[in-house]
């Protein structure tokens, strides 16, 4: 921003900015985080080719794997300092439902990066039955942040205000399909042989994919309430890639898939950045106004579904 801009912004005095000059400002503004996104796909395309399909598997790769799994906390957590970002129509905190889904993605890679890196410490590259109950966390996990997604997803498409029992009741649905697939998936993996796709996993899957392709639709053909057509087209595109993750590169089935999976997962985080950012230029504060509209008990009733829905998916495979 310029000094002048700047000026105008400490007066108090409310700054018109065209959704062009925000895009622009918000490209200038991340060029080393382009730069590592870029270089992270390179390394991983690169280490793909190279990486063996079966174990055992090199120091190298594990590193390689490691170092992807990093980078994508690191966007996390880029996307969570973004979404905190204040302004004078802002409540004091971020919306739940907008900065959720990062925290869980942090949570996640997270958990990663300390799988990964212990196994690499003691010499047991990728052979993920050495930590099974962690493994099998990061399994469910995942199936929880593929839902909060695309609950965030609804609300930068119906959250204008006019939809509140829209989004009300799509909470409970996918608060509970997340739940219950995270338990699903959690549970198969900590009982059985990780990687092998037995009922509750392959329903977790098909569960996720299928709620994520609704969203890519709906993206797709409505659009978002605010931002534009930049932020239709970004937020479908991060949607798109965590289908083709899941479905191309399936990452219990080998350290190369992992390492293609989460490169993909980093981009499609990056990517969803930026259709937040364009639509809080465009209406500071709607993030918090559309929360606003859901009422406070929705949040100790959706409490209380996930943990019944946890139980149910826990004894249902």
């Amino acid at each position: 921003m310029s000094e002048n801009h700047q000026l105008l912004a400490d007066s108090g005095e409310r700054l018109t900015v065209s959704l062009g000059d925000a895009f622009n400002y918000f490209k200038n503004q991340t060029k080393a985080i382009t730069a590592t996104v870029v270089a992270s796909i390179v390394v991983a395309v690169v280490a793909y080719t190279k990486a063996a399909e079966d174990a055992p598997y090199s120091v190298l790769d594990g590193m390689v794997s490691l170092v992807i799994l990093i980078v994508l906390c690191a966007i996390a957590f880029y996307g969570v300092a973004v979404v905190s970002r204040k302004n004078e129509n802002d409540s004091n905190f971020a919306a739940v439902w907008a900065i959720a889904p990062f925290y869980f993605s942090i949570v996640g890679s997270g958990q990663g990066v300390f799988i990964e890196g212990f196994l690499l410490v003691v010499g047991r590259v990728w052979q993920t039955e050495t930590v099974a109950a962690a493994a099998a966390f990061r399994g469910g996990i995942a199936m929880l942040i593929m839902n909060v997604s695309v609950l965030s997803d609804a609300f930068m498409v119906f959250g204008d205000g006019k939809h509140t029992t829209l989004l009300t009741y799509m909470a409970y649905f996918l608060i509970t399909v997340g739940s219950f697939c995270g338990a699903a998936v959690f549970y198969s993996d900590l009982h059985g042989e990780f990687g092998v796709k037995g009922p509750g996993k392959s329903f977790g899957g098909l569960c996720t994919v299928g709620l994520t392709a609704v969203s890519f639709l709906v993206i797709a053909i409505k659009g978002c309430t605010y931002g534009g057509q930049k932020a239709r087209i970004l937020l479908a595109l991060s949607k798109l890639t965590t289908i083709v993750g899941l479905l191309v590169f399936v990452p219990s089935d080998s350290l190369s898939n992992t390492m293609i999976y989460h490169t993909i997962r980093t981009v499609g985080i990056y990517i969803s950045i930026v259709p937040y950012h364009l639509a809080n230029v465009e209406s500071p504060g709607f993030a918090n106004r559309a929360e606003a509209d859901i009422p406070p008990s929705t949040i100790v009733l959706l409490v209380l579904i996930g943990i019944f829905a946890w139980v149910a998916g826990a004894n249902a495979f």
